[in-house]
């Protein structure tokens, strides 16, 4: 049998506990292995999942991932934010990719707050840090990637002068000047709640603008060599910070004062690149980090009208069980889709039968339909119209119209649960 991957997962925290809290309980249900999880966070009282805490009261998120690098054990480091929860099977696409051992880094897809919208894809980006398509180098999302620790050690980690923005931008180039290569995994899911922050949503700040605007200045002066380019890579990012703030404030998320506020901020930001790189001295010896885990029970819960409040109170009976459990909520209405990761530890399935781009309008073709999107499973629990469950194994997962399904209820399912095999 092969060994478990020596892997750690490192997430900077600000805040955030009951967000902090989804993101431990989805890094403790990924398998093949359960990661060394180093949680790097402004609170000194540790979180009772995280394997190793680090107090670090410093807004600085590239200081916070160095320090769960020199914290950490693991041979592959991965990163995820606070306010993210990687789907099943992250881990095991972001490792397989390390399979190759010319592979420094590698990093995937990441939804947004819905779980269906792609809020980053496959993209590239440039000497400005500008993203783009057309751009020359992959780039990986700092929320959804994992990098060799002998690469972070060689290179010094991530350069502590990206208080915020770019600081995993610059870690990539650096190692495409080194000749070394990035992966993208399709199937390395992350979902992403997008938290406000300092520079996002209500909590944004004049000061997170200025810290915004002198990361991008310190970029542009580390990596581009023409001043022209810096000069018009400093405009036009300040053009697109204008659209976003008009933005908010169109919507009335922000005053007119905060506009001009932040707008000043950022451009003085941009004034003050930081000259000298900030590099952290990491180790490069790694030792075991995580251990094996067997894959779970794929479950699925179908409820009908009379059966929803039951069967999420089940689908968390089954979470703690260890299951992996999904609730497919359907609904006569004309309601977007959204897949949510719920704190006791299942995945939420909304739809409306009538949503937008939706073509399934009956009930049993909707939820085959979903089904099919999240084999393999092991088992199907279909509701009654009367609010009872019907339990079908997979290879049968019509629903259950004959006697040979046993009906059972909702409060039964966990015990049946355990006498499967």
């Amino acid at each position: 049998m092969r060994a478990a991957p020596s892997v750690s997962v490192v997430i900077p925290n600000r805040g955030r506990a009951e967000l902090l809290d989804r993101a431990l309980i989805g890094l403790r249900r990924q398998w093949p292995v359960v990661p060394e999880i180093v949680v790097v966070s402004d609170r000194a009282e540790p979180h009772p999942l995280a394997d190793i805490w680090v107090h670090q009261p410093e807004p600085n998120v590239a200081r916070a991932r160095n320090a769960g690098i020199n914290a950490a054990h693991g041979a592959i480091i991965a990163f995820l934010d606070d306010d993210a929860v990687p789907a099943p099977g992250w881990l095991e696409a972001l490792l397989a990719a390390f399979e190759d051992p010319a592979v420094e880094a590698a990093g995937g897809p990441v939804l947004g707050p819905d779980g269906e919208t792609v809020q980053w894809d496959r993209t590239g980006f440039n000497e400005a840090g500008e993203d783009g398509a057309d751009h020359p180098h992959l780039k990986l999302n700092g929320t959804n990637m994992a990098v060799r620790r002998s690469t972070l050690a060689r290179l010094g980690g991530f350069d502590e002068r990206y208080a915020y923005f770019l600081d995993e931008t610059d870690l990539l180039l650096r190692v495409y000047r080194q000749n070394g290569r990035a992966a993208w995994c399709t199937d390395a899911v992350v979902h992403h709640h997008t938290a406000t922050n300092a520079v996002r949503g209500r909590m944004s700040t004049a000061e997170g603008f200025r810290v915004l605007g002198r990361s991008k200045a310190t970029f542009c002066a580390t990596h581009l060599t023409d001043q022209a380019a810096q000069v018009q890579a400093h405009a036009d990012f300040a053009q697109e910070q204008r659209r976003r703030l008009l933005n908010a404030h169109q919507f009335g998320r922000l005053s007119g004062k905060g506009v001009s506020a932040r707008q000043t901020a950022l451009i003085e930001g941009l004034a003050e690149p930081v000259a000298a790189p900030k590099l952290a001295t990491i180790s490069e010896d790694a030792k075991a980090a995580g251990h094996p885990s067997a894959r779970p029970r794929r479950i699925a819960l179908i409820p009908r009208l009379l059966g929803r409040r039951a069967a999420r109170r089940a689908a968390a009976r089954l979470a703690d069980s260890g299951a992996e459990v999904f609730l497919i909520e359907l609904r006569w209405l004309r309601l977007p889709p959204r897949t949510t990761f719920r704190t006791p530890g299942y995945w939420w399935v909304r739809r409306g039968l009538f949503g937008t781009g939706y073509r399934y309008p009956r009930f049993t073709n909707a939820a085959q339909n979903e089904l099919n999107r999240l084999k393999p499973l092991d088992s199907v629990i279909w509701g009654t119209t009367g609010g009872d469950a019907k339990w079908v194994e997979t290879g049968e997962d019509r629903p259950p119209e004959t006697a040979s399904a046993r009906r059972i209820s909702w409060a039964d399912v966990v015990l049946r649960s355990q006498l499967q095999p």
